[in-house]
């Protein structure tokens, strides 16, 4: 190649990064980091602060990491660092330039978890725990469980800790087990401490119950113990199957305030003292109970109402007054001493619950039904059938009667240790979450 043919390479190829320079000056985004820097605050402090961020590499590398931990503890998405009026808030009133959503993913967000685990770890330490997994179905239709774990202290009470929410295959016993393995190892990543591990707790889902008894052949002090909230639960469901009457009227209840002011508007001008009928969730503990209450509390005050209303304009306001018109009806809605149930659910549905009370509120469920009245043979025979099935809350009694000197030895818990026992301290201790 001759020199003429080089210097016309050379000079086209400066006219080509000439042009990729201009163009660079001309995008909006050299245009808006020259205005932050060339614009001036009026607040000195701030100023000086984030201008140290901008020039030194260390602080901004310590500033996305804060900000990464900030978005996701508040709950706020990464995402939204993509919106214009989210960056233009911090550029206008800080002087600072945002990262973008994926460099705090990739980079930050990592870090900010290993430092929640570290927290976790030593907030554990070399204390025995328990460990709760619940599972769910989110809104696309997959299996999501939820590990949480807490310290088993004799000296002080701590509060329950979300360890890992893993997204499963399917629910069963094996993906359960292995979900309890892998968040063991997430807490303990050098060595799992098999024998730190003392209590289990689930629902009383079939396959929580067969990972129950799988998982005690690597956790030999393991003591699996099903939520006694649902177990009630499972009694106020039984006791809805039976008050067949009651069901009805308060499904089409429910069905005549949903959605229709006028009708609100009709109970509140006959009753305005007066709370509208419960709407209850089957999925909700107790709920059902608790509306049946309010309909035997008050049955003349919302019979009146429900035959004030046009009963052609719906199906349910014809069903409603015939249903207030079986006479059998007003005797069903006696279930007032089921109230028990809806009480002790709500108790033991708090975070703060200890293993004294909790042992406490369920005997005394079954002080109550030993007392009678209409339906409770059958509400005590389905207590009595989910009590027997739930061997943990035997074995954790015991324990409770062992730390209160009521009796002296466990046999059914050679396994544990007396430093173990102590553990289970029942003024402490909350279960049953």
């Amino acid at each position: 190649m001759s020199s003429k043919d080089n210097r016309v390479k050379s000079h086209y190829l400066k006219i080509r990064i000439k042009f990729q320079v201009v163009q660079h000056l001309e995008t909006a985004k050299h245009i808006s980091n020259r205005r932050l820097k060339e614009e001036k605050t009026t607040q000195p402090f701030i100023k000086k602060t984030f201008n140290q961020v901008r020039t030194n590499n260390q602080n901004t590398n310590e500033f996305n990491k804060d900000l990464s931990n900030f978005m996701v503890a508040n709950d706020i998405s990464l995402f939204k660092l993509n919106n214009p009026q989210f960056k233009l808030f911090f550029e206008k009133y800080l002087k600072l330039k945002l990262p973008d959503e994926s460099t705090l993913r990739k980079n930050y967000s990592p870090l900010c978890y290993d430092e929640v685990l570290c927290k976790i770890r030593n907030e554990i330490g070399n204390s025995p725990i328990w460990v709760s997994i619940d599972e769910t179905i989110d809104v696309q239709g997959r299996y999501v469980a939820s590990v949480i774990i807490g310290k088993l202290s004799s000296e002080e009470c701590t509060k329950p800790i979300v360890l890992t929410v893993e997204q499963l295959q399917k629910a069963n016993f094996q993906t359960i087990s292995q979900l309890f393995n892998d968040s063991m190892s997430i807490l303990w990543p050098e060595k799992i401490f098999h024998e730190k591990v003392l209590l289990y707790v689930t629902d009383a889902a079939p396959y929580m119950v067969k990972s129950g008894e799988a998982l005690k052949v690597f956790y030999p002090k393991l003591i699996h113990v099903t939520c006694m909230a649902h177990g009630l639960h499972r009694v106020a469901e039984a006791i809805r199957e039976i008050y067949q009457n009651v069901d009805r009227l308060i499904s089409n209840s429910k069905k005549i305030f949903l959605k229709a002011p006028s009708r609100v508007n009709t109970f509140k001008e006959m009753y305005p003292n007066l709370s509208l009928p419960p709407q209850p969730i089957l999925t909700r503990w107790g709920t059902w109970l608790e509306a049946a209450i309010y309909y035997g509390k008050y049955f003349n005050e919302v019979k009146c109402v429900i035959n004030a209303l046009n009963q052609n304009e719906a199906k349910c306001i014809e069903n409603a007054r015939s249903l207030f018109h079986n006479k059998e009806l007003k005797n069903e809605l006696a279930v007032t001493h089921f109230q028990c149930l809806i009480d002790t659910i709500t108790k033991l549905e708090k975070s703060n619950v200890t293993l004294r009370n909790s042992v406490l509120l369920i005997e005394n469920i079954k002080i109550k039904f030993e007392e009678g009245g209409p339906g409770i043979d059958f509400a005590r025979s389905k207590f009595t059938n989910v009590l027997s099935k739930n061997r943990g809350y035997f074995t954790l009694k015991k324990i409770n009667c062992i730390i209160n000197g009521e009796v002296t030895e466990c046999d059914e818990d050679e396994e544990l240790s007396v430093e173990d026992l102590s553990s289970f301290n029942p003024s402490l201790v909350t279960l049953f979450l």
